[in-house]
């Protein structure tokens, strides 16, 4: 029972692995670059956006102040 040459099958497999990652990798990079720059000429989501990321490090603040740490 043959199932041909192994080495030549790892090495078009890796190869297809890698070009499939490139591809996507670039896909989503374009993509966001797009919706960058979109956001940043909307002004309701540059003000949401400072409102929501002061309300994030409050509460990540709160958070750390109650906590506490339980080695003393």
């Amino acid at each position: 029972m043959s199932h041909g040459a192994v080495a030549g099958q790892v090495l078009f497999l890796g190869t297809l692995f890698v070009l499939m990652g490139i591809v996507s990798d670039t896909v989503w990079a374009l993509l966001a670059g797009s919706a960058g720059a979109w956001l940043r000429n909307h002004r309701g989501f540059l003000q949401t956006q400072r409102y929501f990321a002061g309300t994030v490090f409050i509460a990540l603040g709160v958070t750390t102040a109650l906590t506490g740490s339980k080695h003393r």
